[in-house]
């Protein structure tokens, strides 16, 4: 019964970035949505951010200063995504959350955009996360996030779409791998890592 009892309720969780507000929050790549309660980042757009950088070059921070970052439609676009989420993890502090939101490597929104560099999976984020298979044979760099949660099309809440997306974020292998996934195509990834 307790198993039921937890398989209900992890098929009904929903992502809510609200949930994860803290103190110091920034949000990379803000272009024109930046958040209220959040210190607002973008390469171009001077209107909506509160600061300019180039997020292919080291952060400006200081360690251990955000509680969350968060960032919507921006890693597919880094030329350098292993220096952004070292970087991630440096400023970010102990139990902080590091948030990606991006397209799913299916969805033909991943490969629209010329300028898209990067294509994530169920698992590509799993390099950067400990007790996980390709941490421990291929890791990067030792820094780790302690735990991740996957959510696919975190805005549709169709029965069917979240009935999937909980089979295939717990069998990724073998749902990527089949006709699955090219049946039910979700658009967007959503990565939730706790430092």
């Amino acid at each position: 019964m307790k198993k039921i009892i937890k398989m209900y309720f992890e098929f009904n969780k929903k992502f809510n970035l609200d949930n994860f507000i803290g103190e110091n929050n920034l949000h990379l790549g803000c272009g024109n949505k930046p958040l209220q309660n959040f210190l607002n980042v973008d390469f171009y757009n001077k209107k909506f951010a509160d600061e300019l950088h180039d997020l292919n070059k080291p952060l400006s921070y200081q360690s251990d200063s955000f509680n969350l970052i968060y960032s919507d439609n921006v890693f597919e676009h880094i030329e350098i995504l292993l220096g952004l989420i070292k970087e991630c993890q440096r400023i970010l502090k102990k139990g902080g959350y590091l948030i990606v939101k991006v397209p799913y490597f299916k969805s033909k929104h991943a490969f629209v955009d010329p300028t898209h560099v990067n294509f994530f999976t169920i698992q590509s984020m799993d390099y950067y996360v400990k007790n996980t298979f390709f941490y421990h044979e291929y890791r990067f760099f030792e820094e780790a996030f302690e735990t991740m949660e996957i959510f696919l099309d975190p805005d549709n809440p169709s029965f069917t779409k979240k009935l999937v997306s909980s089979y295939a974020v717990k069998r990724a292998n073998h749902f990527e791998n089949s006709i699955l996934s090219n049946l039910f195509v979700f658009h967007n990834i959503v990565y939730v890592l706790r430092k």
